[in-house]
């Protein structure tokens, strides 16, 4: 899909060509007709009309809730039923009518600003309706049926918006429900909420043709799904220390690497695939994760198993929470047999060099966990060997973003090989003039890798136009 800055810009070019000469103006009408120029004046006067729209109908809707909160002891509980009900019906079903014209008018803007402020309101109608009628409850609860009721919504409508709205209010919920229960066991939906989000809002990514959407989910996704692990590991009773580390470390990067777009209830040619995008979240997973176990004070003790003569409990309160790591783990050993005869038309398992590569660094960062909290504490090895994984990785990406001319992998790489070495310098004792001198050549580094980068990407961007133009 052609982005409107670049169309924007060919518009700006091809006016500048037409004026010098260099183009007639039946080339420029068929560049006109071609990309649409006729339509950006009125796409850029959409855009700011809905800003205008969503803030005029926050500022409605803060009347609204000020001018109910006024009047709210005075009203009898029929009155108030009545009001909160048709106004979420009135708001929806206004919202409904003037978005189906599915045009880019002023209409399905107010239409969509509408629908946006019914999702909003159907927080308030639940919160007060329950409050009414004396059914109370943990604040997170509120958040996730709210989040779920505006989910259900943004599949009825296939609307974006909806769709970040609801994705915000079950991180809300999420959260809510981790600080509300601090020192006790999750509850059963909160234990399953990486499940929950994956099945929830992946396919509704899909279905609305949206990346921010997609990536969202996958953020909540391992958020939630390490967020979990972290706190098993954190029960006085966890009698599996090394495996749940390993999970923790291990299942999202292999779960994100291996994706297939394919997920059975779609058709293989969809018309937005994401598995590039989920591959960057992996490479970023792992050098963040790299990063983090770098430092050498994690690995100062071990974290042993404490009592196992009550094993028999400890297993009741915790194979719930268990489900998500075996469902993620068996996902992902599937798409990693998927991945390698989907490399080959004969009936041999292979995977092409980068898969391998961040199959071993997956594999390696697994086991080197598990070892250390289930056998025998690594201490300096450990260090030593995330701190040489981190370097490879930072090396591979600059190297991959060098063949193919890609951007942000090189800077991800570079910036990796100076946090590398700027923390190393931090986290042992040394002395001023060395921590100066360091500091200077890491400066002058970046300062020419980003010249020198700049510099090659152009060749290469040339070089490729050229053999397409030639081609």
């Amino acid at each position: 899909m052609i982005s409107d800055k670049f169309r924007y810009q060919l518009r700006k070019e091809a006016q500048k060509w037409q004026n010098e000469g260099l183009i007639e103006q039946e080339l420029y009408q068929q560049l006109a007709t071609r990309y649409h120029f006729e339509n950006l004046d009125a796409i850029s006067n959409n855009r700011f009309l809905a800003v205008i729209i969503t803030l005029g109908f926050i500022l409605l809707g803060l009347a609204i809730i000020t001018f109910v909160a006024a009047n709210w002891q005075v009203w009898s509980k029929s009155v108030k039923v009545f009001i909160l009900l048709s106004s979420f019906i009135g708001i929806n079903t206004t919202g409904f009518y003037l978005y189906r014209e599915q045009s880019e008018n002023w209409k399905s803007r107010l239409g969509q600003g509408l629908l946006l402020l019914g999702g909003l309101s159907l927080g308030a109608n639940i919160g007060l309706m329950s409050q009414m009628f004396h059914q109370t409850g943990a604040p997170y609860k509120l958040f996730l049926f709210w989040g779920f009721g505006v989910l259900v919504m943004a599949y009825g409508l296939r609307l974006i918006s909806l769709s970040i709205l609801s994705i915000i209010l079950v991180t809300i919920g999420y959260f809510s429900a981790l600080g509300s229960s601090f020192n006790s066991y999750l509850s059963l939906e909160i234990q399953q909420m990486p499940l929950l989000v994956a099945i929830l809002f992946i396919p509704l990514a899909y279905w609305c043709s949206s990346r921010w959407l997609f990536r969202l989910t996958l953020i909540l996704f391992v958020v939630t799904f390490d967020s979990n692990l972290i706190r098993l590991l954190d029960l006085s009773q966890t009698f599996f220390p090394g495996l749940v580390a390993a999970c923790a470390s291990g299942l999202p990067p292999a779960f994100l690497w291996a994706y297939q777009d394919n997920l059975g209830f779609f058709a293989n040619n969809l018309s937005l695939k994401f598995q590039s995008i989920s591959r960057k979240f992996a490479v970023f997973y792992l050098g963040l994760l790299f990063y983090i176990l770098s430092f050498n004070f994690w690995w100062g003790s071990s974290f042993k198993a404490r009592d196992y003569s009550n094993l028999e409990s400890v297993i009741e309160q915790n194979w719930t929470a268990l489900i998500i790591p075996i469902i993620v783990l068996m996902v992902s050993v599937w798409w990693w047999w998927k991945l390698g005869r989907s490399q080959r038309n004969n009936h041999l398992w292979r995977i092409d060099r980068n898969s391998a590569s961040i199959g071993i660094m997956i594999l390696t960062t697994s086991l080197l966990v598990w070892w250390h909290y289930s056998i025998h504490t690594l201490a300096g090895l450990a260090t030593f060997m995330f701190n040489l994984l981190l370097l490879l990785l930072a090396i591979g990406l600059i190297h991959q973003a060098l063949k193919f001319g890609k951007r942000l992998g090189y800077w991800w790489g570079i910036s990796l090989l100076s946090l590398q070495l700027f923390s190393r310098m931090l986290e042992y004792n040394t002395g001023l003039l060395f921590k100066a001198i360091v500091l200077f050549i890491c400066g002058i580094g970046v300062i020419l890798a980003g010249i020198g980068f700049e510099n090659y990407l152009k060749q290469f961007n040339n070089s490729h136009r050229e053999l397409s133009e030639n081609g």
